[in-house]
Parts: structure tokens; sequence; C-alpha cells
């Protein structure tokens, strides 16, 4: 799903890349948190990492990343390609310091 975000980054939606972004990271953690998390808000999210003892950390980068996400959908420069590619990276990091 990333892959696919990366696609989007240069010449999709602005829309249409966060929210592909938002995706990849719910299908991140829906296989490592072995459940759906789809509908979780996010104190429910946190709340399921916790379980899962994630460090905090990596539990606030997740949750900014979603944040981020939801940011560049609404908010006017999020569609800027260092604000796409601060937002790949941010979501990758966020994947690659899951313990």
């Amino acid at each position: 799903r990333l892959a696919q975000a990366e696609k989007l980054a240069g010449h999709g939606s602005t829309t249409e890349f966060y929210a592909e972004v938002e995706k990849a990271l719910r299908s991140f953690l829906e296989a490592r948190l072995s459940m759906n998390v789809t509908g979780l808000t996010r104190p429910q999210l946190d709340e399921a990492m916790t379980a899962a003892k994630v460090p905090e950390p990596v539990r606030k980068r997740v949750l900014a990343v979603f944040e981020n996400c939801d940011l560049g959908r609404y908010a006017p420069g999020m569609g800027d390609p260092s604000a796409r590619r601060h937002a790949l990276d941010d979501a990758a990091h966020a994947m690659e310091v899951w313990p």
C-alpha cells in the first residue's frame, strides 16, 4: 500500500494520496495487532497499541502519522511534494521502528 501512495505522491490528488498513506498504516497495524482497527478513535487505537506493549514513542509516531493524514486531506499546502514526501517518510519510519 505504501508503494501505491508513492505512485500518488507525484501526480495523484492530495486526498487520494493521504487516504492511501492512512490505508497503508492501518493495514500494517491490523497485521501487527491482529485486529481490525478501522473505525477506532485515536484514543482507542492508542489503547490497543498499549495493550500490545508498543512503546510510547512508537505509539506517538503512529498517531502523528494519522493526524498528518487528516491534516493533509483538508489543509491547504499539504499537496506540496515535500509535504507528501514527509508523510511517506513518517509512515515508513513508523512501520520500521515497530517492535
